[in-house]
């Protein structure tokens, strides 16, 4: 449509008749129009390819455990994700003494997936019930952190069956562990693990190795566990003292953790009822999480790097104890 501003306007003034061709000059003006208009628009176009190139790619992701403001990094969304983490007193998640904030396995990990799907994420330290919680005799279930969306997932928890039933999970990057159980060096009680009949059992607080998990398993007389033979720890050191002092009969729990523990013996055949997959990402059934982090997790677990974040399980975080990279890494 033709505007005021491409029209030829004689002069009020003039008293002849112009000698201007009105349709070159109205062809001129529309020229110079669409000229304007096409360098505003490869103007933006110039300043949005130098935004992208000043913030894309793969950048680092920094994962800050020890509070402090988020990580910088630009992705293609805004949002920040979330994580929980807490500390088993392994090489897999372990509280650094010196710096205070949370190294492991499952740090290095999870910066590396989220750098290579170019995605901003945090670490938060809570406590594991607020993940997945459990009582003694009770049914265990989901936590108020996950519930309350405090977080967009808890990382590194195993797929089990009660978990399942409430969360969904990202592809496991670990092999599904094992439980067993564990007493005081020597076996001063002479536990018998195959007849838990008036035995006191002790369990970590949230963790796949429960009294649900025992009354699975067949083999096990007396394994459907009355209240008052359950006592639930807050965490594996407290756990693992309990057997030290013998406040109950025996421990069960993992056996990859316990492969470096020398103050207290495994006395059992490994129980492989627990797990239905390794650790994954637990998060909300609703939680588009896995539509990005399975495709970033798959990447990184065929390159170089994974293999030398597995090595670090010995190398940067052997002096703790827990899993050798062979017993612990998916494809390694």
């Amino acid at each position: 449509m033709e505007t005021d501003s491409m029209k030829f306007i004689e002069s009020p003034s003039s008293n002849h008749k112009s000698d201007r061709n009105p349709d070159r000059d109205s062809s001129l003006m529309m020229f110079q129009y669409f000229f304007l208009v096409a360098s505003g628009v490869l103007a933006i176009v110039s300043f949005i390819i130098a935004l992208v190139s000043l913030n894309g790619g793969n950048q680092c992701v920094n994962v800050n455990v020890s509070g402090g403001s988020p990580s910088s990094v630009s992705s293609g969304d805004d949002k920040i994700w979330m994580f929980a983490i807490g500390h088993s007193y392994l090489n897999i998640e372990y509280v650094d003494e010196v710096s205070g904030e949370v190294r492991g396995f499952d740090v290095d990990f999870i910066n590396a997936v989220c750098r290579y799907a170019n995605k901003n994420c945090q670490l938060v330290f809570d406590i594991y019930e607020r993940c997945w919680n459990s009582e003694a005799g009770d049914v265990a279930r989901g936590g108020d952190g996950l519930f309350s969306r405090y977080y967009d997932a808890c990382a590194a928890w195993m797929q089990t069956y009660e978990r399942m039933r409430v969360f969904q999970f990202t592809d496991p990057w670990s092999h599904a562990d094992k439980g067993a159980f564990y007493v005081k060096k020597n076996n001063p009680r002479d536990f018998n693990w195959q007849d838990l009949s008036n035995q006191t059992i002790g369990f970590t607080d949230g963790v796949a190795y429960n009294e649900h998990c025992i009354a699975r398993d067949d083999r096990i007389k007396g394994n459907k566990l009355r209240i008052e033979q359950i006592k639930i720890y807050k965490s594996r050191d407290a756990l693992i003292s309990a057997a030290i002092n013998e406040d109950v009969d025996a421990v069960f729990d993992t056996v990859g953790g316990h492969t470096d523990i020398t103050v207290i013996d495994k006395v059992s055949e490994d129980i492989t009822v627990c797990i239905i997959a390794g650790f994954s990402m637990m998060t909300l059934k609703d939680s588009t999480l896995p539509k990005w982090w399975n495709p970033a997790q798959k990447k990184l677990m065929k390159t170089k790097e994974y293999r030398m974040i597995c090595d670090d399980l010995k190398i940067q975080h052997g002096h703790w104890p827990g899993p050798t990279p062979e017993s612990f890494c998916l494809g390694y």
